[in-house]
């Protein structure tokens, strides 16, 4: 049976030092979810089997459910179990701190297939306080120690040990990506700050932005853009140290500081990325690279000092949001978005007593200088999302009006007109994008605003039938709405009793379209900056305080003057690049519409539904559910549950630093992670259904597997507890 649904988590990682634990438990149960539809049943063990057989049970009516246990599909041969209706998929990871290591760990779990078991024993057997401390026994392989400590814990041996556990991952067994498309961001504060312009009405100007990100990507199928490989670990350790350098334990983190270390690993000794003050990561920190540019004095990345994520971004749900919102998926989707709350605040209000009840002058002081700039709420980042939500919903409404005429709907000219001049717009943009993004010039900046305002009015002095080209060749999201259109038509002619289609030209569409949306471009630098003016002309162009008809009179000089040339040839380039990938779409495209009722269909029905849809960057076009993982959230089986006088996680004690002093609190808190993160997983897929009895059966046999497990890792630990290296 072909999977008929997909359920997506984007999950929000918070920090909480110690409390990197309890994330990891909860991090390894949401990998064994993916795992348990990514993978055959034969390969499945543990609680993946009980997700297995939820994803098997998803779309089938409630109420008609299989009333035995969840776990005796265990039982099952290969050929007896059925296949899952629905695939769970991780693809959007952000994390700050404890929560950015994890979240970096997972997403290089996800891409090569790997398990977490590394990661997890570097929290048991390697963060302990007493071999943490920054002394002379953190001296290790190519570690020195450098008298006297610049903090309490040794940095360089926590870089050490994360390069270990990522290297560990890189063994010889075959696997394959459980996902085909992730985004991994990993918050820091870049204390030296970079400049950030702001555009004003009648002027630039320019402030210093600390808040800092490092992202990274994977998508299958597309050998350009995978940040999980070998090469890339330093630099994924690098980010893991960086997000946590939390105060007075880690000191802040330079990329200068990464070469003594990994010169003297065996699979880094020697390689190209390993020279000192290598730029071989320079396309994972683009920003800096364009600054670098612009401003001479600027202090090159590889001696900027990060920071801890959590300085000023304890909570990074932003870059979860918007990448839902460029989130295209093949078959309806159920898009969770999850936060991992490890401590979640406990707030007890107090009400002043009278006109005289208020902060003293040093009160007052605290406040304004620690307390309150470190508060952060998720009100904005939630409103965002219900915002989101009711769009899709009163779309979508709008939508199951028409769909009744809509394929019955006659083509008619005024409404193509419109609808090829939007997609004219779309794909300039697209094309202006590009430009910037090949100059290397900051997309928020005056001189990116000029570069499009250049093409923009370029585009609108070519010929009708290079304006044919251009939709071809750069509206890539045409052929987005168009695989999405005939994987649901497929899917409908199917359910209603006729033949299923063949899915690999869809598949090829899809892979072949990401590559056009995620390779790196052709060198169009020389084309477009070929002009000794290049740079005067852009601050013409950008000049602020000027009207539409100034701002267009100048660039019709410009390319009059020399411009045009240089955009004709850029776009020449451009074209050959994208022309023989979106050939093949097309090509694979066609194959379907021949057996789904042909393009005209679609094209007509896409004339009334792009116009409604234009602008709006709605993604999958579904709404989003709001989950929270926390200890507060959930009820853990008998036997781990704390006492009422206890709180509930060790790693919450001494300010969050309570899992690094004994062995057995980290084993309770990796625990209570998988166990809370089964539970409230369960319950997060499951949220529209009524049936409590059929979800505490999955959650309690998922536990139990959890259980299971734990005692054969107990087995296999017993006897590894680290001795301090004091």
């Amino acid at each position: 049976m072909a999977v008929e649904r997909e359920v997506r988590f984007a999950v929000v990682i918070y920090g909480g030092v110690s409390l990197a634990v309890y994330i990891n438990g909860v991090v390894q149960e949401m990998l064994h979810l993916v795992r348990s539809t990514a993978l055959p049943r034969t390969g499945l063990k543990g609680s993946e089997v009980v997700y297995r057989s939820l994803a098997c049970r998803l779309g089938i009516p409630e109420g008609k459910w299989d009333s035995d246990d969840p776990g005796s599909a265990m039982e099952l041969t290969e050929s007896e179990a059925p296949e899952p209706r629905t695939r769970f998929i991780v693809d959007i990871l952000s994390g700050t701190s404890a929560g950015g290591i994890n979240a970096i760990f997972l997403g290089k779990a996800l891409s090569r297939g790997k398990s977490l078991d590394n990661l997890a024993e570097l929290w048991l057997d390697v963060a302990d306080l007493t071999r943490l401390l920054n002394d002379r026994g953190a001296a290790e392989g190519p570690v020195t120690y450098e008298p006297p400590p610049k903090s309490l814990l040794s940095g360089k041996w926590m870089y050490l040990k994360l390069m270990e556990a990522l290297d560990a991952m890189e063994d010889d067994a075959e696997s394959s990506p459980l996902v085909e498309d992730l985004d991994v961001y990993s918050t820091a504060t870049d204390l030296d700050g970079l400049p950030a312009p702001i555009l004003l009405a009648d002027q630039s100007v320019e402030e210093l932005r600390h808040k800092s990100v490092f992202r990274f990507r994977f998508r299958d199928g597309t050998k350009e853009r995978n940040d999980f490989l070998l090469p890339s670990n330093p630099f994924l350790a690098f980010a893991a140290r960086c997000t946590s350098s939390f105060p007075f334990a880690f000191e802040p983190m330079a990329l200068c500081d990464i070469f003594p270390v990994i010169q003297g690993l065996p699979k880094h000794r020697g390689q190209p990325w390993a020279e000192d003050n290598s730029s071989y990561w320079k396309g994972l920190y683009p920003d800096y690279e364009r600054a670098e540019t612009a401003y001479r004095n600027l202090t090159p990345f590889v001696y900027r000092a990060f920071g801890d994520g959590g300085y000023l971004d304890n909570k990074p749900f932003s870059y979860a949001i918007d990448t839902i919102t460029t989130r295209h998926a093949d078959v309806p989707v159920d898009r969770k978005l999850i936060y991992i709350e490890p401590s979640p605040e406990d707030i007890r209000l107090k009400k002043r007593k009278g006109p005289d009840d208020r902060p003293d002058a040093i009160e007052n002081s605290l406040d304004a200088l620690t307390t309150l700039p470190r508060y952060e709420t998720i009100r904005e980042d939630l409103e965002r999302v219900l915002a989101w939500n009711r769009e899709v919903e009163r779309l979508k409404r709008v939508l199951d009006d028409l769909d009744p005429d809509l394929d019955k709907a006659e083509p008619d000219p005024l409404r193509e007109k419109a609808w090829k001049r939007l997609r004219l717009s779309a794909a300039t943009d697209c094309m202006a994008t590009r430009a910037t993004e090949a100059v290397g010039l900051d997309p928020r900046s005056r001189w990116a605003e000029a570069m499009r305002t250049i093409i923009g009015v370029w585009r609108e002095k070519i010929g009708e039938a290079q304006e044919d080209e251009i939709r071809t060749c750069f509206d890539f999201d045409y052929y987005v709405r168009a695989i999405q259109y005939l994987r649901r038509r497929a899917d409908k002619r199917w359910r209603g009793g006729g033949p299923r289609s063949d899915y690999g030209p869809l598949s090829a569409a899809k892979k072949t379209l990401r590559s056009c949306l995620e390779q790196d471009l052709p060198n169009l630098r020389d084309l477009l900056t070929a002009n000794p003016d290049f740079g005067k002309d852009l601050d013409s162009v950008g000049e602020a305080g000027l009207s539409a008809t100034e701002r267009r009179s100048r660039v019709e000089k410009l390319l009059d003057q020399g411009w045009r040339q240089g955009i004709d040839q850029a776009y020449e380039r451009l074209r050959k690049h994208f022309r023989d990938r979106v050939d093949a779409i097309n090509a694979s495209l066609n194959e379907v519409f021949e057996q789904l009722g042909g393009k005209t269909r679609f094209q007509t029905r896409d004339t009334i539904v792009y116009p409604i849809l234009f602008g709006t960057n709605l993604g999958e076009f579904s709404q989003i559910d709001v989950v929270r993982i926390s200890p507060e959230d959930a009820t853990p089986i008998e036997g781990v549950t704390d006492t009422a006088e206890e709180k509930k996680l060790k790693g919450q004690s001494f300010g969050a630093f309570g899992a690094f002093f004994e062995r057995d609190w980290r084993m309770h808190d990796m625990l209570r992670g998988r166990l809370d993160g089964a539970e409230r997983l369960i319950s997060a897929i499951l949220c529209d259904r009524k049936d409590a009895e059929e979800k505490e059966k999955l959650i309690t046999a998922a536990q139990e597997a959890i259980a299971e497990d734990w005692e054969e890792f107990l087995k296999l630990h017993a006897d590894t507890k680290p001795d301090s290296h004091s």
